[in-house]
């Protein structure tokens, strides 16, 4: 939190892993509340980071140095409120040549949140394999030649084994990323994955293996009352599906909620760019 700014770190860390050059930048409080969230705010970021010959490059080759992956958190990141446990990876997607995004859960985004930034700003390419660890809000390039060509599993061990901290989160990439596949997933908390876009080849193409985050500042100017208060009533809604819960998901799966999204306007098709489409034939064909 900052003295204009409630539930943000109030920092942007622009890393450069061509020259390992780390230049933090305050967040601008009107774009915080114009662009929430850690999407939200990766596209501003993003959008001012680029210019438009920087668009027709990356359009003819998304691997090219300029293009930046963003990792960041919103302001209610980490809190007590309900579906709060995620983060976010940004950047200009390998497998479209467009704008990509995803999100991950798990534990890694509370320590992202708690690493003293908002967003991490990485571009550049390194010329050998390398991982970014932060610790106490300083960022450090290491050496990740030996890591090179592990899968995500063996990789969290071996870090967490050399660094010996408690509560030590990572994100990092396997060899389909290192090889640049181009819908590679970059993994966290073992297997949580952010799998949208492709993005973990972004990190492959940049040499960069691996974030490496240890706890440090604490997550501050939050309504803890009124977060738990709404986990509270929330648990209950869903104490009162949990005997008829098991038995729609054990015939509809994921598409126990399409019939419900498509009411809501919350079913995307073509990335977004549709809201509406026959997707109740799904529901119809296990009904029948």
């Amino acid at each position: 939190m900052t003295e204009t700014m409630t539930g943000y770190n109030g920092k942007i860390a622009y890393i450069d892993l061509t020259k390992k050059e780390v230049v933090v930048k305050p967040l601008d409080p009107e774009i915080a509340e114009d662009y929430i969230g850690g999407t939200g705010l990766s596209a501003k970021l993003i959008y001012d980071l680029l210019s438009e010959d920087d668009y027709k490059k990356l359009k003819k080759d998304p691997y090219d140095s300029v293009n930046p992956i963003v990792y960041a958190t919103g302001p209610v990141t980490g809190t007590p409120r309900p579906a709060s446990g995620r983060y976010s990876v940004s950047g200009i997607s390998p497998l479209t040549n467009q704008w990509g995004e995803g999100t991950s859960g798990g534990f890694f985004c509370i320590n992202l949140r708690r690493s003293g930034y908002d967003a991490l700003v990485i571009t550049g390419k390194s010329e050998k394999p390398c991982y970014i660890f932060i610790e106490n809000g300083e960022i450090k390039f290491k050496d990740a030649t030996k890591l090179w060509g592990k899968g995500t599993y063996e990789t969290q061990e071996i870090l967490k084994e050399q660094i010996k901290i408690n509560g030590l989160r990572i994100a990092c990439i396997g060899p389909a990323a290192e090889n640049l596949v181009r819908y590679a997933c970059i993994m966290n908390d073992e297997g949580r994955a952010q799998g949208r876009c492709g993005l973990g080849a972004i990190m492959g193409s940049k040499k960069l293996k691996a974030i490496a985050i240890q706890k440090h500042s604490k997550i501050t100017g939050q309504d803890k009352k009124a977060m738990l208060e709404l986990r509270k009533k929330i648990d209950g809604e869903k104490e009162q599906l949990s005997q008829l819960l098991p038995i729609m998901q054990y015939l509809y799966g994921t598409n126990l909620y399409m019939d419900m999204g498509m009411f809501a306007g919350d079913v995307p098709a073509y990335y977004f760019t549709e809201s509406e489409f026959p997707a109740e034939i799904l529901t119809e064909k296990v009904a029948l």
